[in-house]
């Protein structure tokens, strides 16, 4: 078994830390699934072996704040994967500067 793995069917994470324990974490029915795959998978490369992560109590704080950020990005607009300024107004024209032509042109299809 690989020591850390993404899940897909439900979103999660799976992990083998470097005492043997193991711990899953749950990502699944978030209101945004792309935007908390993409960071789960992001947080992939933080867990022990790949990175520092290792334990389950801090891959927990991890997936806590990955939680509640899919949440409160959802609850501002974020759809697909980016902002909805993306989908509502062309590069530029955004209220906010940190839309940029090239996070609006970016593929967003897993």
């Amino acid at each position: 078994m690989m020591p850390t793995m993404l899940i897909d069917q439900p979103l999660g994470i799976t992990c083998v830390f470097s005492d043997g324990s193991r711990a899953a974490f749950s990502l699944d029915g978030l209101p945004n699934p792309l935007l908390a795959r993409q960071l789960a998978t992001g947080l992939v490369d933080l867990i022990h072996p790949h990175g520092t992560a290792d334990s389950a109590g801090t891959v927990n704080h991890y997936a806590q704040a990955i939680r509640g950020m899919v949440r409160t990005l959802a609850g501002t607009g974020w759809a697909n994967g980016r902002p909805a300024a993306c989908n509502r107004s062309p590069p530029g024209t955004a209220r906010h500067t940190w839309p940029t032509a090239a996070t609006c042109s970016m593929r967003t299809e897993p």
